[in-house]
Protein backbone atom coordinates (compact mmCIF):
# COMPACT_ATOMS: atom_id res chain seq x y z
CA UNK A 1 0.00 0.00 0.00
CA UNK A 2 1.76 3.05 -1.11
CA UNK A 3 2.22 6.74 -0.49
CA UNK A 4 4.77 7.86 -2.28
CA UNK A 5 6.73 6.56 -5.46
CA UNK A 6 10.36 5.27 -5.08
CA UNK A 7 13.10 5.91 -7.04
CA UNK A 8 13.84 2.76 -9.02
CA UNK A 9 17.78 1.79 -8.64
CA UNK A 10 19.70 2.08 -12.17
CA UNK A 11 19.86 -1.48 -12.46
CA UNK A 12 18.39 -4.59 -9.91
CA UNK A 13 19.31 -7.18 -11.55
CA UNK A 14 21.90 -7.67 -9.34
CA UNK A 15 19.29 -7.97 -6.57
CA UNK A 16 16.80 -10.82 -8.36
CA UNK A 17 18.34 -13.96 -6.45
CA UNK A 18 18.69 -11.59 -3.20
CA UNK A 19 14.91 -10.62 -3.84
CA UNK A 20 13.56 -13.84 -4.62
CA UNK A 21 15.29 -15.31 -2.01
CA UNK A 22 13.71 -12.55 0.46
CA UNK A 23 10.24 -13.26 -0.81
CA UNK A 24 10.49 -17.29 0.04
CA UNK A 25 11.34 -16.13 3.55
CA UNK A 26 9.61 -12.93 4.68
CA UNK A 27 6.36 -14.45 5.55
CA UNK A 28 7.51 -17.61 7.74
CA UNK A 29 5.90 -16.87 10.80
CA UNK A 30 7.36 -19.56 12.68
CA UNK A 31 10.77 -18.31 12.34
CA UNK A 32 12.25 -21.24 11.15
CA UNK A 33 15.95 -20.40 9.52
CA UNK A 34 16.26 -21.05 5.24
CA UNK A 35 19.65 -22.72 4.65
CA UNK A 36 21.38 -20.54 2.18
CA UNK A 37 22.64 -23.85 0.41
CA UNK A 38 18.74 -24.69 -0.41
CA UNK A 39 18.56 -21.32 -2.69
CA UNK A 40 22.05 -21.18 -4.15
CA UNK A 41 23.07 -18.03 -2.28
CA UNK A 42 25.97 -17.45 0.64
CA UNK A 43 25.59 -15.14 3.06
CA UNK A 44 27.73 -11.49 3.46
CA UNK A 45 29.11 -12.89 6.09
CA UNK A 46 30.04 -16.38 4.72
CA UNK A 47 31.17 -14.74 1.67
CA UNK A 48 33.79 -12.52 3.53
CA UNK A 49 35.12 -15.41 5.54
CA UNK A 50 35.63 -17.14 1.96
CA UNK A 51 37.42 -14.39 0.66
CA UNK A 52 40.11 -14.19 3.56
CA UNK A 53 40.70 -17.87 3.74
CA UNK A 54 41.59 -17.03 0.00
CA UNK A 55 43.95 -14.66 0.74
CA UNK A 56 45.74 -16.09 3.50
CA UNK A 57 46.26 -19.31 1.69
CA UNK A 58 47.75 -17.07 -1.03
CA UNK A 59 50.23 -15.07 0.98
CA UNK A 60 50.85 -18.31 2.60
CA UNK A 61 51.83 -19.73 -0.43
CA UNK A 62 53.78 -17.15 -1.68
CA UNK A 63 55.92 -16.81 1.52
CA UNK A 64 56.35 -20.36 2.42
CA UNK A 65 56.84 -23.98 -0.23
CA UNK A 66 57.94 -26.77 0.93
CA UNK A 67 57.97 -29.82 -1.38
CA UNK A 68 60.31 -33.04 -1.04
CA UNK A 69 60.98 -34.26 2.04
CA UNK A 70 60.95 -34.00 5.19
CA UNK A 71 61.91 -29.76 6.56
CA UNK A 72 63.63 -29.37 2.93
CA UNK A 73 62.56 -25.64 1.63
CA UNK A 74 63.07 -24.26 -1.82
CA UNK A 75 63.38 -20.67 -2.68
CA UNK A 76 62.12 -19.55 -5.81
CA UNK A 77 64.68 -19.21 -8.04
CA UNK A 78 65.24 -15.68 -9.04
CA UNK A 79 64.87 -14.19 -12.50
CA UNK A 80 68.21 -13.72 -14.28
CA UNK A 81 69.42 -9.84 -14.19
CA UNK A 82 70.14 -8.07 -17.27
CA UNK A 83 73.43 -8.05 -18.70
CA UNK A 84 73.82 -4.48 -20.50
CA UNK A 85 72.13 -1.40 -21.64
CA UNK A 86 70.71 -3.61 -25.05
CA UNK A 87 69.29 -5.46 -23.13
CA UNK A 88 67.50 -3.31 -21.06
CA UNK A 89 66.23 -0.97 -23.84
CA UNK A 90 65.13 -4.16 -25.46
CA UNK A 91 63.01 -4.68 -22.72
CA UNK A 92 61.82 -1.31 -22.43
CA UNK A 93 60.85 -1.13 -25.85
CA UNK A 94 58.89 -4.71 -25.37
CA UNK A 95 57.08 -3.42 -22.34
CA UNK A 96 53.55 -1.63 -23.61
CA UNK A 97 54.88 -1.67 -27.49
CA UNK A 98 52.34 -2.50 -30.23
CA UNK A 99 52.28 -6.58 -31.14
CA UNK A 100 53.95 -6.39 -34.74
CA UNK A 101 52.35 -8.69 -37.68
CA UNK A 102 54.68 -11.56 -37.79
CA UNK A 103 54.54 -14.11 -40.74
CA UNK A 104 51.10 -12.47 -42.16
CA UNK A 105 49.53 -13.43 -38.81
CA UNK A 106 47.00 -10.94 -37.43
CA UNK A 107 47.64 -10.46 -33.44
CA UNK A 108 44.63 -11.63 -31.39
CA UNK A 109 41.71 -9.47 -30.76
CA UNK A 110 41.44 -8.31 -27.39
CA UNK A 111 37.77 -9.44 -25.78
CA UNK A 112 35.38 -6.77 -26.11
CA UNK A 113 33.44 -5.78 -23.02
CA UNK A 114 30.19 -7.27 -21.70
CA UNK A 115 27.29 -5.11 -22.39
CA UNK A 116 24.78 -4.37 -19.54
CA UNK A 117 21.27 -5.88 -19.45
CA UNK A 118 19.26 -2.94 -21.35
CA UNK A 119 16.53 -1.40 -18.20
CA UNK A 120 13.02 -3.12 -19.09
CA UNK A 121 10.22 -0.03 -19.93
CA UNK A 122 8.13 0.71 -16.89
CA UNK A 123 4.52 1.76 -16.22
CA UNK A 124 3.13 3.34 -13.15
CA UNK A 125 0.67 2.07 -11.96
CA UNK A 126 -1.53 4.11 -9.91
CA UNK A 127 -2.96 2.39 -6.91
CA UNK A 128 -6.29 3.43 -4.45
CA UNK A 129 -3.97 4.29 -1.84
CA UNK A 130 -2.97 7.13 -3.80
CA UNK A 131 0.91 6.26 -5.20
CA UNK A 132 2.15 4.81 -7.42
CA UNK A 133 4.06 1.09 -8.25
CA UNK A 134 6.03 1.38 -11.34
CA UNK A 135 6.49 -2.27 -13.24
CA UNK A 136 8.32 -3.59 -15.92
CA UNK A 137 6.42 -3.68 -18.86
CA UNK A 138 6.09 -7.46 -20.18
CA UNK A 139 4.23 -8.16 -23.25
CA UNK A 140 1.89 -11.76 -22.80
CA UNK A 141 2.67 -15.05 -24.43
CA UNK A 142 0.64 -16.58 -26.87
CA UNK A 143 -3.38 -17.16 -25.79
CA UNK A 144 -3.17 -21.14 -24.56
CA UNK A 145 -5.68 -23.16 -26.64
CA UNK A 146 -9.02 -22.41 -25.45
CA UNK A 147 -10.97 -26.09 -24.77
CA UNK A 148 -12.56 -28.28 -27.58
CA UNK A 149 -16.03 -26.83 -28.68
CA UNK A 150 -15.73 -23.36 -26.71
CA UNK A 151 -17.61 -20.33 -28.61
CA UNK A 152 -16.00 -16.95 -27.93
CA UNK A 153 -18.08 -14.08 -26.79
CA UNK A 154 -17.28 -10.79 -25.96
CA UNK A 155 -19.53 -8.81 -22.99
CA UNK A 156 -19.34 -5.01 -22.98
CA UNK A 157 -19.25 -3.67 -19.22
CA UNK A 158 -18.75 0.02 -17.84
CA UNK A 159 -17.07 0.33 -21.60
CA UNK A 160 -14.81 -2.51 -21.09
CA UNK A 161 -14.93 -5.76 -22.99
CA UNK A 162 -14.90 -9.31 -20.93
CA UNK A 163 -13.81 -12.51 -22.75
CA UNK A 164 -15.93 -15.12 -22.30
CA UNK A 165 -16.87 -18.78 -23.68
CA UNK A 166 -19.55 -20.80 -23.93
CA UNK A 167 -19.66 -25.02 -24.24
CA UNK A 168 -22.73 -26.07 -25.69
CA UNK A 169 -24.08 -28.55 -23.90
CA UNK A 170 -27.40 -29.80 -21.61
CA UNK A 171 -28.40 -29.30 -18.23
CA UNK A 172 -28.41 -26.13 -15.84
CA UNK A 173 -25.53 -23.62 -16.59
CA UNK A 174 -22.33 -24.35 -14.79
CA UNK A 175 -20.13 -20.84 -14.51
CA UNK A 176 -16.60 -21.28 -13.96
CA UNK A 177 -14.99 -17.69 -12.36
CA UNK A 178 -11.13 -18.30 -11.70
CA UNK A 179 -8.93 -16.37 -8.59
CA UNK A 180 -5.57 -14.69 -9.64
CA UNK A 181 -2.76 -14.75 -10.44
CA UNK A 182 -4.83 -16.92 -12.65
CA UNK A 183 -7.35 -16.44 -16.15
CA UNK A 184 -10.41 -19.29 -17.11
CA UNK A 185 -7.65 -21.94 -18.26
CA UNK A 186 -7.90 -22.39 -13.98
CA UNK A 187 -10.46 -25.07 -15.28
CA UNK A 188 -8.58 -26.71 -18.26
CA UNK A 189 -8.28 -29.84 -16.38
CA UNK A 190 -11.63 -29.83 -15.59
CA UNK A 191 -13.65 -28.81 -19.11
CA UNK A 192 -12.97 -32.04 -20.71
CA UNK A 193 -15.12 -33.81 -17.58
CA UNK A 194 -18.14 -31.91 -17.80
CA UNK A 195 -18.35 -32.92 -21.97
CA UNK A 196 -22.26 -33.00 -22.33
CA UNK A 197 -22.80 -30.28 -20.24
CA UNK A 198 -23.30 -26.65 -20.44
CA UNK A 199 -20.53 -24.54 -19.50
CA UNK A 200 -19.75 -20.94 -19.24
CA UNK A 201 -16.26 -19.55 -18.26
CA UNK A 202 -15.00 -16.16 -18.25
CA UNK A 203 -12.06 -13.79 -17.18
CA UNK A 204 -12.39 -10.74 -15.16
CA UNK A 205 -11.77 -7.49 -16.56
CA UNK A 206 -7.82 -6.74 -16.50
CA UNK A 207 -7.06 -10.68 -16.59
CA UNK A 208 -6.73 -13.32 -19.48
CA UNK A 209 -8.31 -12.47 -22.93
CA UNK A 210 -10.30 -9.53 -21.43
CA UNK A 211 -10.25 -6.01 -21.96
CA UNK A 212 -7.14 -4.50 -19.89
CA UNK A 213 -7.90 -0.45 -18.38
CA UNK A 214 -5.74 1.69 -16.96
CA UNK A 215 -5.96 0.65 -12.90
CA UNK A 216 -7.39 4.11 -11.02
CA UNK A 217 -7.44 6.41 -14.63
CA UNK A 218 -9.97 4.15 -16.83
CA UNK A 219 -10.67 1.39 -14.10
CA UNK A 220 -11.25 0.74 -10.46
CA UNK A 221 -9.68 -2.62 -9.52
CA UNK A 222 -12.44 -3.93 -6.58
CA UNK A 223 -13.90 -7.15 -5.55
CA UNK A 224 -17.08 -4.92 -6.10
CA UNK A 225 -16.24 -4.68 -9.30
CA UNK A 226 -15.78 -8.20 -9.97
CA UNK A 227 -19.02 -8.87 -8.42
CA UNK A 228 -20.48 -7.01 -11.12
CA UNK A 229 -18.61 -8.08 -13.96
CA UNK A 230 -19.98 -11.53 -12.56
CA UNK A 231 -23.56 -10.13 -12.74
CA UNK A 232 -22.79 -9.00 -16.17
CA UNK A 233 -21.74 -12.35 -17.70
CA UNK A 234 -24.54 -14.15 -16.06
CA UNK A 235 -27.23 -11.58 -16.98
CA UNK A 236 -25.33 -11.42 -20.48
CA UNK A 237 -25.92 -15.61 -21.17
CA UNK A 238 -29.70 -14.73 -19.80
CA UNK A 239 -28.78 -17.18 -17.45
CA UNK A 240 -30.95 -18.75 -14.42
CA UNK A 241 -30.53 -21.68 -12.16
CA UNK A 242 -26.48 -21.17 -12.52
CA UNK A 243 -24.24 -24.20 -10.70
CA UNK A 244 -21.49 -21.29 -9.96
CA UNK A 245 -18.35 -22.38 -9.58
CA UNK A 246 -15.83 -20.30 -7.76
CA UNK A 247 -11.91 -20.22 -6.22
CA UNK A 248 -9.85 -18.11 -4.51
CA UNK A 249 -10.29 -14.54 -4.93
CA UNK A 250 -13.40 -15.55 -7.17
CA UNK A 251 -14.88 -16.86 -3.70
CA UNK A 252 -15.77 -13.73 -2.00
CA UNK A 253 -17.15 -12.36 -5.14
CA UNK A 254 -19.54 -15.25 -5.45
CA UNK A 255 -20.31 -14.48 -1.62
CA UNK A 256 -21.18 -10.69 -2.21
CA UNK A 257 -22.81 -11.67 -5.08
CA UNK A 258 -25.40 -14.03 -3.53
CA UNK A 259 -25.40 -11.61 -0.69
CA UNK A 260 -27.48 -9.30 -3.21
CA UNK A 261 -28.99 -11.71 -4.87
CA UNK A 262 -29.54 -15.38 -4.78
CA UNK A 263 -32.45 -16.15 -7.16
CA UNK A 264 -30.34 -16.95 -10.16
CA UNK A 265 -28.01 -19.25 -8.80
CA UNK A 266 -29.00 -22.87 -8.34
CA UNK A 267 -26.01 -24.35 -6.32
CA UNK A 268 -22.61 -22.28 -5.28
CA UNK A 269 -19.17 -24.82 -5.66
CA UNK A 270 -16.86 -23.25 -3.10
CA UNK A 271 -13.08 -24.13 -3.90
CA UNK A 272 -10.26 -23.40 -2.03
CA UNK A 273 -11.77 -19.59 -0.76
CA UNK A 274 -12.07 -17.16 1.60
CA UNK A 275 -14.22 -14.01 2.65
CA UNK A 276 -13.18 -12.30 6.04
CA UNK A 277 -10.00 -12.19 8.59
CA UNK A 278 -9.56 -15.62 10.37
CA UNK A 279 -6.72 -17.43 12.15
CA UNK A 280 -6.64 -20.11 9.32
CA UNK A 281 -6.18 -17.46 6.30
CA UNK A 282 -2.69 -16.35 4.95
CA UNK A 283 -1.44 -13.80 2.14
CA UNK A 284 0.92 -16.45 -0.33
CA UNK A 285 3.94 -15.06 -0.23
CA UNK A 286 3.25 -13.79 -4.11
CA UNK A 287 0.27 -11.58 -2.50
CA UNK A 288 1.81 -10.25 0.67
CA UNK A 289 4.85 -8.59 -0.78
CA UNK A 290 1.84 -5.98 -2.24
CA UNK A 291 0.47 -5.98 0.67
CA UNK A 292 2.94 -5.50 3.85
CA UNK A 293 4.51 -2.08 4.13
CA UNK A 294 7.33 -3.44 4.79
CA UNK A 295 7.97 -5.15 2.18
CA UNK A 296 8.19 -2.77 -0.36
CA UNK A 297 11.66 -2.34 -1.18
CA UNK A 298 10.59 -6.15 -2.07
CA UNK A 299 7.90 -5.27 -4.21
CA UNK A 300 9.47 -2.39 -5.88
CA UNK A 301 12.68 -4.65 -6.71
CA UNK A 302 11.07 -7.40 -8.37
CA UNK A 303 8.39 -5.59 -10.43
CA UNK A 304 10.93 -3.78 -11.73
CA UNK A 305 12.66 -6.76 -12.81
CA UNK A 306 11.21 -9.22 -15.54
CA UNK A 307 12.99 -11.88 -14.93
CA UNK A 308 12.38 -11.86 -10.94
CA UNK A 309 8.43 -11.08 -11.64
CA UNK A 310 8.38 -14.28 -13.61
CA UNK A 311 10.63 -16.13 -10.61
CA UNK A 312 8.24 -15.20 -8.36
CA UNK A 313 4.94 -16.31 -10.56
CA UNK A 314 6.01 -19.72 -11.41
CA UNK A 315 7.42 -19.81 -7.67
CA UNK A 316 3.76 -19.53 -6.16
CA UNK A 317 1.76 -21.02 -9.25
CA UNK A 318 4.01 -23.95 -8.33
CA UNK A 319 3.83 -23.99 -4.21
CA UNK A 320 0.08 -24.21 -5.03
CA UNK A 321 0.38 -27.64 -6.95
CA UNK A 322 0.59 -30.63 -4.70
CA UNK A 323 0.42 -33.76 -6.80
CA UNK A 324 -0.52 -32.92 -10.36
CA UNK A 325 1.55 -34.31 -13.29
CA UNK A 326 1.37 -31.21 -15.45
CA UNK A 327 2.50 -28.86 -12.96
CA UNK A 328 5.06 -27.58 -15.89
CA UNK A 329 2.23 -27.40 -18.13
CA UNK A 330 0.20 -25.48 -16.02
CA UNK A 331 2.78 -23.05 -15.13
CA UNK A 332 3.77 -22.19 -18.50
CA UNK A 333 -0.24 -21.46 -19.46
CA UNK A 334 -0.40 -19.45 -16.58
CA UNK A 335 2.28 -17.16 -16.78
CA UNK A 336 1.55 -17.00 -20.70
CA UNK A 337 -1.08 -14.39 -19.42
CA UNK A 338 0.11 -12.70 -16.50
CA UNK A 339 2.51 -10.49 -17.85
CA UNK A 340 -0.24 -7.88 -19.03
CA UNK A 341 -2.31 -8.44 -16.30
CA UNK A 342 0.12 -7.42 -13.39
CA UNK A 343 -1.35 -3.87 -13.31
CA UNK A 344 -4.80 -5.63 -12.23
CA UNK A 345 -3.18 -7.66 -9.97
CA UNK A 346 -0.79 -5.19 -8.37
CA UNK A 347 -4.25 -2.67 -7.68
CA UNK A 348 -6.38 -5.16 -6.63
CA UNK A 349 -3.50 -6.49 -4.01
CA UNK A 350 -3.17 -2.59 -2.89
CA UNK A 351 -6.85 -3.15 -0.97
CA UNK A 352 -7.18 -7.24 -0.66
CA UNK A 353 -6.38 -7.31 3.11
CA UNK A 354 -8.35 -3.95 3.82
CA UNK A 355 -11.52 -5.66 2.06
CA UNK A 356 -11.12 -8.94 4.11
CA UNK A 357 -11.24 -6.67 6.98
CA UNK A 358 -14.09 -4.87 5.94
CA UNK A 359 -15.91 -7.89 4.66
CA UNK A 360 -15.49 -9.58 8.44
CA UNK A 361 -18.04 -7.22 9.84
CA UNK A 362 -20.26 -8.79 7.24
CA UNK A 363 -19.42 -13.04 7.89
CA UNK A 364 -22.57 -13.36 9.75
CA UNK A 365 -24.84 -12.76 7.11
CA UNK A 366 -23.57 -15.33 5.14
CA UNK A 367 -25.33 -17.70 7.54
CA UNK A 368 -28.96 -16.39 6.04
CA UNK A 369 -28.06 -17.80 2.54
CA UNK A 370 -30.31 -20.31 1.38
CA UNK A 371 -28.19 -21.52 -1.84
CA UNK A 372 -26.86 -24.92 -1.82
CA UNK A 373 -23.30 -24.96 -1.36
CA UNK A 374 -20.78 -27.66 -1.93
CA UNK A 375 -17.25 -26.89 -0.40
CA UNK A 376 -14.18 -28.82 -2.63
CA UNK A 377 -11.28 -28.23 -0.14
CA UNK A 378 -7.69 -29.07 -1.14
CA UNK A 379 -6.09 -30.28 2.42
CA UNK A 380 -2.71 -29.50 1.39
CA UNK A 381 -2.82 -25.82 0.89
CA UNK A 382 -0.51 -23.76 2.92
CA UNK A 383 -2.25 -20.38 3.08
CA UNK A 384 -6.44 -21.14 3.01
CA UNK A 385 -5.80 -24.20 5.44
CA UNK A 386 -7.95 -27.57 5.90
CA UNK A 387 -9.17 -25.63 9.09
CA UNK A 388 -10.18 -23.00 7.00
CA UNK A 389 -12.60 -25.40 4.88
CA UNK A 390 -13.90 -26.78 8.10
CA UNK A 391 -14.72 -23.25 9.15
CA UNK A 392 -17.15 -22.40 6.02
CA UNK A 393 -18.58 -25.51 6.77
CA UNK A 394 -19.59 -24.53 10.04
CA UNK A 395 -20.85 -21.21 8.97
CA UNK A 396 -22.30 -22.13 5.71
CA UNK A 397 -25.88 -23.34 6.69
CA UNK A 398 -26.49 -25.66 3.47
CA UNK A 399 -23.30 -26.62 3.35
CA UNK A 400 -21.29 -30.37 2.53
CA UNK A 401 -17.49 -30.11 2.40
CA UNK A 402 -15.14 -32.76 0.86
CA UNK A 403 -11.96 -32.31 1.86
CA UNK A 404 -9.35 -33.61 -0.61
CA UNK A 405 -6.39 -34.79 1.66
CA UNK A 406 -3.84 -35.25 -1.53
CA UNK A 407 -4.71 -32.14 -3.17
CA UNK A 408 -3.39 -27.94 -2.41
CA UNK A 409 -4.59 -24.78 -3.17
CA UNK A 410 -4.99 -25.65 -6.97
CA UNK A 411 -7.55 -28.34 -6.03
CA UNK A 412 -9.02 -28.54 -9.43
CA UNK A 413 -5.31 -29.28 -11.27
CA UNK A 414 -4.51 -31.73 -8.58
CA UNK A 415 -8.25 -33.37 -8.49
CA UNK A 416 -10.18 -32.11 -11.12
CA UNK A 417 -12.07 -35.66 -11.34
CA UNK A 418 -13.42 -34.95 -7.65
CA UNK A 419 -14.10 -31.39 -8.77
CA UNK A 420 -15.88 -32.40 -12.03
CA UNK A 421 -18.01 -34.51 -9.77
CA UNK A 422 -19.31 -32.29 -7.10
CA UNK A 423 -20.09 -29.73 -10.62
CA UNK A 424 -22.24 -32.91 -11.87
CA UNK A 425 -23.57 -33.80 -8.83
CA UNK A 426 -26.37 -31.34 -9.31
CA UNK A 427 -25.97 -30.57 -13.22
CA UNK A 428 -27.50 -34.16 -13.99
Amino acid sequence: MFTFRVARPSSVHALVAIVIAAVVTASCASGASTDTADVGLSTPEASSTSDATVEDEAQSGATDQTVGGEGSEVEAAAEPPIDDADDADDADELDGAPTEVVDGEEPAAEPEEASLPSEPELLDVRIASGGVVPIAIIENGPDPELPAGAIERRISHEGHDIFTIEIPGEGPPIVLAHGFPDSLHLWDDVYPLLDGRRVIAFDFIGWGRSDKPTPAVDYDFTTGAQVQEMAAVIDGYELDDVTLVVHDQSAPVGLEYLLIDESKIGELVFTNGFFGVSPNLSPPKGIEIHDDPALQPVELAIEADPAAVEALHRFQIDEFIAKSPNRERITDTLWSQFGEARPAFVALNDILVDEVIDRTSRVDQLADLTVPIDIVHGALDPYLTAELGREFDELLPNSNLTLVEDAGHYVQYDAPEIVAAKILDRAR
